[in-house]
């Protein structure tokens, strides 16, 4: 099995968060939409989880966290 590089795997994680919020309806697709998933995956990347889904649905949920208290703003 090969490593999966750090851009690698912001990349499947982001885009697995990212498929979910939009099907779901949870974005506009606005820049401050896409920085906040990608900034939490990459904390979370930083302080060494490597798992992409969880990465992802961790970072679905501090996302729907913020949204639903209408804390995300342009």
């Amino acid at each position: 099995m090969h490593a999966v590089t750090p851009s690698i795997l912001l990349e499947q994680s982001f885009q697995i968060a990212w498929d979910y919020l939009d099907r779901t309806g949870q974005t506009s697709g606005r820049d401050t939409e896409i920085k906040f998933v990608s900034n939490a995956i990459i904390q979370m990347m930083s302080e060494g989880t490597t798992n992409k889904i969880v990465l992802a649905n961790r970072a679905i949920a501090k996302f729907e966290r913020v949204y639903a208290r209408g804390q995300l703003v342009a």
